[in-house]
Parts: structure tokens; sequence; C-alpha cells
């Protein structure tokens, strides 16, 4: 049995069923498998969502949240399959996120001939996403922001005619635990 969420599986449908160019030219991003590990359906951990205020993270509001993701199979020794879960005596999880949403486009100059020429041409919206990790004896907590890249944007706008990202901006990871998971929460966190 394998279990997909639903935003996950319409994604997939989507690259199946309608390619754009931009999905042709990515190439795919292979997702870690943990195999056939000692464990039952019961040791699996699910994460949980929560919005919490910013300032819990000790970040300024050049910080923009994303939302860490869970990007690992888990393959129990009976041979069933989980997406997105964790198991209790795992140390290292697999956490990924991807920069906000801004149609893969790049950096143009705005064609305006009084303002100054576009500083930025060829790059994108946003720098790669940060993950951070907070544990405690009874949660790990994890949380993801990005920060729009840095440069004069002035005379500068965003759009197709000046080409686009092959591929999303994604920040893979793997994250060291003080101590397996355990009993404890795991809680996906995005700031207001």
């Amino acid at each position: 049995m394998v279990r997909i969420p639903r935003l996950l599986a319409l994604a997939l449908a989507l690259l199946v069923f309608a390619p754009t160019a931009s999905a042709l030219a990515c190439p795919p991003i292979p997702i870690r498998t943990i195999g056939a590990i000692k464990a039952v359906k019961k040791d699996l951990r699910y994460p949980t969502y929560k919005k919490v205020p910013r300032a819990q993270w000790k970040l300024d509001d050049t910080w923009y949240t994303v939302k860490p993701r869970m990007a690992q199979w888990v393959k129990l020794k009976n041979g069933l399959l989980f997406y997105g879960v964790s198991f209790s005596t795992q140390v290292t999880p697999s956490i990924d996120a991807y920069a906000p949403e801004d149609l893969n486009w790049l950096y143009i100059d705005d064609s305006d001939p009084d303002t100054q020429t576009c500083q930025m041409i060829g790059q994108s919206a946003w720098q790669e996403p940060k993950i951070w990790i907070k544990e405690t004896a009874k949660t790990i907590r994890f949380a993801a922001g990005a920060q729009h890249t840095i440069g004069d944007r002035r005379g500068c706008v965003l759009g197709p005619e000046g080409g686009t990202r092959d591929c999303p901006i994604l920040t893979r990871t793997v994250q060291r635990l003080k101590k397996p998971v355990g009993n404890r929460t795991i809680i996906f966190e995005s700031f207001t």
C-alpha cells in the first residue's frame, strides 16, 4: 500500500499529463528512500502543521515563510511504503523547502527610459530557502523561510520575456537530530 498526500498526487499528475517546456527541461529530483526498516506502522511519525509568530524563530520581516516538507519515502520490512513520514528510531530526517512561487520568471529591464537600467537582469526574485530546527523533549519543530535576492531592483520587473528558470528553487537537507525521533511530535511551522 502506498500513501501519497493529495497535493503530491496532484503535482505528479500535472507533470505526467500536462508537461510544460520548463518541466521538461528540469531533471527529476530523486526523493530519498529509507528501505526495509525494522518498524511497524505505529512507529511512523506524521508531521503536524502550525502557524506561529516569526518572533519565535527570531526572524525579521525580510524573511517570508515557506512550508518545509518531509521529503522521504519510508519502506517497512513488510514492504509497505509511506511518503512524508518519519519513524521513531530515525535520527536524520530529509526536509525540503521551495522558494515562493514566482512563475520561475527572471528579472528583466522595465524598458522605461526614465528609470535606471536593471542591475539584476537574469536573476531570480528569491534566494534558496533556509531550514531551521528546534528540539525539545516533546517536540521537533521545523521552519523554513526565504528572502528576496539581494540587489537593486529599481528599473527591473519579473517577466517571461527575459526567460525563466528551468527548475524551482529548492533547498534539500538531511537534518541530524540530537536524539532519535522517539515519541516526539514533529511540527512544521509557518510564521505569520
